[in-house]
């Protein structure tokens, strides 16, 4: 089963069966894909977690329900699997039921289509390992990180001139791990990304209550040096889950994707790492 096919259909199953009870863990299982790379891939092509997809479309078809029978809101609502109105309105953005009535359903609709990146040239890469780091910087968590991660990283290097520490001469972007399996309809932040703009950081002691403080053990990666060559780097992470994992015959691991930003004399390169293993990870309840 090609990438594509596999993202079609999961695309289909979420629309056509998922559900707020939906076991996504054990949908996933039954891809030949392992669950963590599968749940990158799909957040790297649709800009949103699994998760949070299926949400988006259980939100949009209990809103068109509840506006085909409004006095049956109550028990669509809780029937779609939201503890109570509250609840839902909250995932719609508004706070009066009479609000549902005329809210357009569409634009809570996810996309169905994509383009997945192909691979037209091969793609460079090593497995190194990293010893064990600290890292210091502003985290944000939740289904529109592109414009609050662009403001977290205008906002560090002032907030790190104060901090009495050491610092490495660049900044990296720790990507938290996805878990869609802990799918919860009721929780707005299940299923959200996670992003610390981050720098590496040494001989430092209280961490300052504006930044987030991130251990990373000593781990195996494999490694993708992104640079404008390759285009958009959305693109370089789809080529990455979905071919180039495959072929170095990695998998992977359930830890913090690392971004190092490195400047030379022509232009910027992002040094990716992901966390790998060559072993085929066990199935998580197991």
């Amino acid at each position: 089963m090609t990438p594509e096919t596999i993202l079609k259909k999961a695309s289909a199953w979420a629309y056509e069966k998922a559900h707020a009870n939906s076991d996504l863990e054990a949908f996933m299982d039954k891809l030949p894909m392992d669950n963590g790379q599968f749940s990158r891939l799909f957040h790297a092509v649709f800009n949103m977690t699994f998760s949070h997809y299926i949400r988006r479309i259980i939100v949009a078809k209990t809103l068109m329900a509840v506006q085909s029978n409004p006095e049956a809101q109550d028990a669509i609502i809780q029937k779609a699997g939201f503890a109570d109105q509250v609840s839902f309105f909250s995932l719609l953005g508004i706070e009066d039921a009479a609000d549902s009535l005329t809210l357009a359903p569409e634009p809570f609709f996810p996309e169905k289509t994509f383009e997945l990146a192909p691979m037209t040239q091969p793609l460079a890469y090593d497995i190194i390992t990293i010893k064990a780091k600290d890292f210091l910087g502003l985290a944000y968590k939740g289904h529109h990180h592109e414009t609050f991660v662009k403001e977290n990283w205008a906002k560090l290097p002032a907030i790190l001139t104060d901090v009495k520490a050491s610092f490495a001469p660049f900044y990296s972007g720790l990507q938290t791990p996805i878990r869609d399996y802990f799918f919860d309809i009721n929780d707005s932040q299940s299923g959200a990304f996670e992003y610390i703009s981050a720098c590496e950081v040494f001989d430092f002691g209280k961490t300052p209550k504006a930044l987030t403080y991130k251990a990373v053990p000593q781990r195996t990666y494999l490694r993708v040096v992104h640079t404008d060559k390759h285009g958009d780097l959305k693109e370089t992470y789809q080529r990455i889950y979905a071919y180039l994992m495959t072929e170095a015959n990695v998998y992977y691991e359930e830890d913090y994707v690392i971004e190092k930003f490195v400047n030379n004399d022509e232009n910027q390169a992002i040094h990716i790492h992901i966390p790998i293993t060559q072993k085929k990870p066990k199935k998580r309840r197991l």
